[in-house]
């Protein structure tokens, strides 16, 4: 996979070479690295469908799917449900087993955590 947080690069890549793509999407006030578009414009219905043309899904950070409140998981997002509406895969970062990286939801059980995330939030893959 090739990952890239800068849409112009994946665009241009993607004239490169067949290898599958993801955009990667950073926390809520970050804008991307070369085009400088808010969050919300990358990860809007018309934005994601224009990007799915050079791209196989989208990484965002796991905070982003699921706003965590006090350590424990809020409500989550519709962003996997438009994302998979467009045929893209959902790769979420960052994965970790410390329990410093743990929400309290997981009880410090990392292995909790990929088994939530894949089979109730439905994301294709894990990072």
């Amino acid at each position: 996979f090739i990952q890239s947080f800068a849409p112009t690069s994946l665009i241009y890549i993607s004239n490169i070479t067949n290898a599958p793509k993801l955009l990667l999407i950073d926390e809520t006030t970050v804008p991307t690295q070369d085009t400088n578009q808010s969050y919300y414009e990358i990860t809007s219905n018309g934005y994601l469908a224009f990007i799915r043309k050079y791209v196989i899904g989208i990484g965002p950070w796991k905070d982003t799917i699921i706003p965590p409140e006090n350590n424990h998981l809020g409500p989550a997002t519709d962003l996997v449900a438009r994302a998979h509406a467009l045929n893209l895969q959902v790769h979420p970062y960052t994965f970790r087993n410390e329990n410093s990286y743990l929400h309290f939801n997981f009880h410090q059980d990392p292995y909790a955590e990929y088994e939530y995330w894949l089979r109730e939030i439905g994301v294709d893959a894990l990072f």
